[in-house]
């Protein structure tokens, strides 16, 4: 199966309307929400502890 075309640049939906970035830059087609400089390493680590603690207070729960 070919992959269709991917067009050269693409808006963003706002509103109801497509909008170009206010920069006027485009990436070179990828997401980003895979760039990693989105989220530091910290907020991943206290998201991660936060989630192991309610997981196990859950499970306590539960079987208490």
């Amino acid at each position: 199966m070919n992959k269709p075309p991917l067009a050269g640049r693409y808006d963003n939906l706002i509103g109801g309307q497509w909008v170009a970035p206010k920069s006027g830059k485009y990436s070179a087609g990828s997401c980003i929400m895979r760039n990693h400089d989105l989220v530091s390493g910290g907020f991943l680590a206290v998201t991660v502890v936060g989630f192991v603690l309610l997981c196990s207070s859950l499970l306590a729960f539960a079987f208490s």
